[in-house]
C-alpha cells in the first residue's frame, strides 16, 4: 500500500512552490552538465540564470523562510541546532552565487555544489521541518504564518524568473 504524503498547509503552499521550482533549476545544472561537461559558455550562462535565479526567486524566500517560519517553528521548540542548520546552508548557498558571480572562480564544481546543497536542502525541509510545522503549529498562528508569507512571495503560483524556464 502506498502512503499517501500529507496534504501541506495553505500557509506553507508558496514555500512547497518555489521549493518545486528551485528542484528544477537543480534538475537542468546536472542534466547540462552530464550533456556538456567541457561547455565553457554554458556553464557560463547556466551560471549567469542560477544567480538571477538567486536573486529573483531565493533571496526572499530565505528572507519568508528565516524571518517569518522558523522563528515560529523555533517557539514550537523544533531542534535548534537543526534550524541553525538550515540557515547556514542559505548562507553556504549566497556563497557559492557569490563564486557563480566571477567568471575568473566560475567551475562547473561551483554549479554541481550548488545543485547539491540546493536540493539537499530542499528535501530536508520538505521531509523534516515542515511535517514538524504541521504537527505542531495552531490554527491561529498559522493564519499568521499565512498572511506573512504571503506578503513576501505571494502564492508563489508562478515563478518570478519565468525566463530560466524558457530554455
Amino acid at each position: 500500500m502506498l502512503m499517501k504524503s500529507p496534504k501541506r498547509f495553505e500557509s506553507i503552499v508558496p514555500l512547497s512552490r518555489e521549493h518545486h521550482y528551485a528542484l528544477l533549476i537543480c534538475l537542468s545544472i546536472n542534466r547540462g552538465l552530464l550533456q556538456r561537461p567541457d561547455d565553457k559558455d554554458w556553464i557560463i550562462r547556466k551560471a549567469d540564470n542560477v544567480v538571477k535565479f538567486y536573486q529573483c526567486e531565493l533571496v526572499t524566500h530565505f528572507k519568508a523562510e528565516e524571518e517569518i517560519l522558523f522563528p515560529v517553528i523555533k517557539q514550537l521548540h523544533f531542534n535548534t541546532f537543526a534550524l541553525n542548520q538550515y540557515i547556514d546552508e542559505h548562507r553556504g548557498l549566497e556563497n557559492i552565487i557569490l563564486q557563480l558571480k566571477s567568471i575568473d572562480k566560475l567551475t562547473q564544481e561551483n554549479l554541481k555544489e550548488f545543485a547539491r546543497i540546493l536540493e539537499g536542502h530542499i528535501r530536508k525541509e520538505e521531509r523534516e521541518l515542515f511535517p514538524f510545522y504541521q504537527e505542531h503549529v495552531d490554527p491561529e498562528m498559522d493564519r499568521e504564518v499565512q498572511n506573512n508569507i504571503r506578503s513576501y512571495i505571494g502564492d508563489a503560483s508562478k515563478p518570478r524568473y519565468r525566463e530560466l524556464f524558457d530554455e
